[in-house]
């Protein structure tokens, strides 16, 4: 009688053990999709003008953005954005422009002087 019942132990410790094998496989894929739908959310944002750290440092949630399928709601990232740049103000917009730009050549306070004939004038 107790070999039978060693046999039904040791049948359930492995089916236990197997559990948690397919539990940490789950919980794995479960992770690389979620990264991969942050990844897809944070390109979203940068195409609405915005930072991905400030979208989600402003209280995004993942999961807000899901519908019951799974898949991600477009129109519910962009209002969430907005909302999110209109609380934090210019902030939250990336710069558009090149540390560089401006005027470049002449130093400030130089003799040199441009005009619409020297850029003109043929060499």
């Amino acid at each position: 009688m107790g070999t039978m019942h060693d046999r039904g132990n040791n049948e359930a410790a492995k089916y236990r053990r197997k559990l948690r094998e397919v539990e940490g496989q789950r919980d794995q894929l479960t992770e690389q999709l979620n990264t991969i739908r942050r990844t897809v959310i944070d390109r979203q944002v940068k195409a609405l003008g915005y930072e991905p750290e400030g979208f989600w440092a402003g209280g995004a949630e993942l999961e807000q953005f899901l519908n019951d399928e799974g898949h991600i709601n477009d129109e519910a990232v962009e209002t969430t954005a907005r909302e999110i740049a209109a609380r934090l103000g210019p902030q939250g917009r990336r710069f558009e422009g090149s540390a560089d730009q401006g005027r470049k050549g002449s130093p400030v306070g130089s003799d040199t002087k441009s005009s619409w004939d020297g850029l003109l004038k043929k060499p």
